[in-house]
């Protein structure tokens, strides 16, 4: 591990000319919409889309527009965006399981949302939508494809856009210790190939899901990241054997967590404690004073003992020279771009890397 300084660096790299013209996405969550919106318009030069993360759903399938779309500071945004030619896709997050699933397999739901997610789109003038519904069952993989199958339809016969956000798959080698006989999985990559103008993988909160790795990386110290590049690329083999390439958008976190370690004598055991942005980072790294490392992942990080439960604390960090390693990745996979989560105001300078 190298100890590194607080400004970030990164060390330039090749690139094939072939993987060059990389889209950038940005999602701007509804709770830091003022910040995030702001920081947005400053770097709209550098994105080609914009994801307001904006809609959830309510137990009985209904929308909910809780960034609240019409009013400041979304219309200045959108106005901006369409001058520069930017796509606005806005997100609709979805996370009940059992609503999800209630909801898709009965075709009388299943098309009232899409009804309502068109009439939204017609509203707003939006380029399309993003689809993020996450914890699904797997039982639920044949009506979610076909839900995406019939809005896609809906979509591109308006001359739209579908995307759809879904969760990294670790392959089972390097997620169990002993694979399972029978995997059941909640999306069909081979149906969100087909269905999905683009789909955007959520390559972050990785934690502990590599077993694999975390056997080989804990000999160097703590492991908990949010995204080791050689998790990332383990993600990317196995999904682009269904899904091409020139559709997937690489998904990387501007954020890191915070946990409390217990020390199991063969293991560490890991409880998380908050998530923070860069400048709870830095502000703890001199609240605590201790130095900013980088650790076995290529993130930054420090560790101090809690005052409070005397353990060790153990924060990783998604900064911009981990961020930049994962451009590099999807340069590398000759991807359709890289989307950013979350533009909040409060991260590290990641900006120039978006190239």
């Amino acid at each position: 591990m190298k100890r590194i300084l607080l400004v970030t660096f990164l060390v330039s790299f090749a690139f094939p000319a072939s993987a060059a013209g990389l889209k950038y996405a940005a999602w701007i969550p509804y709770w830091k919409k003022s910040a995030g919106v702001a920081e947005t318009t400053a770097n709209l030069k550098q994105l080609t889309e914009i994801s307001p993360f904006s809609y959830t759903v309510n137990a009985g399938g209904e929308l909910k527009d809780t960034a609240k779309l019409a009013e400041a500071p979304w219309p200045e945004l959108f106005r901006v965006a369409r001058v520069k030619k930017v796509k606005i896709l806005p997100s609709i997050l979805w996370t009940d399981s059992v609503a999800i699933d209630r909801t898709l397999r009965a075709t009388g739901t299943r098309r009232a949302q899409i009804t309502a997610i068109m009439a939204e789109v017609k509203k707003y003038s939006f380029d399309g939508i993003d689809i993020d519904y996450e914890n699904k069952f797997a039982s639920t993989s044949p009506y979610f494809s076909l839900f995406l199958r019939e809005l896609g339809t809906d979509l591109r016969a308006r001359g739209k856009t579908l995307s759809c956000t879904i969760e990294a798959r670790t392959p089972p080698s390097s997620r169990y210790l002993t694979v399972p006989a029978k995997l059941e999985y909640a999306n069909d990559y081979k149906a969100l190939n087909k269905y999905c103008d683009q789909v955007r993988l959520m390559t972050y909160d990785q934690g502990t899901v590599d077993i694999k790795l975390n056997l080989a990386r804990r000999r160097g110290g703590y492991y908990y990241p949010i995204a080791d590049p050689t998790w990332v690329r383990k993600v990317l083999d196995l999904a682009v054997k269904d899904i091409s390439p020139t559709k997937i958008m690489l998904g990387v976190s501007t954020y890191g967590y915070e946990l409390e370690i217990t020390d199991k004598t063969k293991f560490f055991d890991y409880e998380q404690i908050r998530s923070l942005s860069y400048k709870d980072f830095l502000a703890l790294s001199v609240q605590v004073k201790r130095p900013i490392w980088r650790d076995n992942a290529g993130e930054a990080y420090l560790t101090y003992t809690s005052t409070t439960t005397g353990k060790v604390r153990f924060v990783s960090f998604s900064d911009a020279s981990a961020i930049a390693a994962k451009v590099r990745i999807a340069k590398q996979y000759g991807l359709r771009g890289v989307a950013i989560f979350k533009v909040d105001g409060e991260s590290d300078n990641y900006w120039p890397y978006l190239k």
